[in-house]
């Protein structure tokens, strides 16, 4: 099983306060922490490869998920997806549970690698993810 990982921060990741756009293929949005709180979450995660951003089912639509501090973006077997820091990988078309909730529009910084997985079309909400649960 190949995994591959962004290791060379300074080359992947575009710093926005508190919110970071991490890898190139996958891109995903990390935020630094804090309190998100527990609303339940059941989605599949679902690359989206015109952007090459990793982002979650919504019926017709997308939410963004702005994962927890740790997360990384990863590839096995040609799947894109998510490492998360103590639970493992999630990829692409996998279900997985989370706790957080939606953020406001106004609290997402103007930075273009950040934009580029919150501005995509058939965006529903931005959910900023506390726990992660298979």
């Amino acid at each position: 099983m190949a995994l591959l990982l962004c290791s060379a921060v300074a080359a992947c990741s575009a710093t926005s306060g508190w919110i970071q756009a991490i890898g190139s293929d996958p891109v995903i949005l990390v935020h630094t922490g804090g309190d998100t709180g527990a609303v339940g979450i059941e989605s599949r995660l679902v690359y989206h490869a015109a952007s090459k951003c990793v982002v979650l089912q919504a019926g017709d639509g997308i939410n963004i998920p702005i994962w927890p501090p740790g997360t990384e973006p990863v590839v096995v077997d040609g799947r894109r997806g998510v490492d998360v820091k103590g639970v493992g990988n999630f990829l692409d078309g996998d279900r997985v549970q989370l706790g957080g909730n939606a953020a406001d529009e106004k609290m997402v910084p103007s930075d273009a690698d950040v934009r580029r997985c919150t501005g995509l079309p058939g965006r529903q909400k931005l959910i900023v993810v506390g726990q992660v649960r298979r």
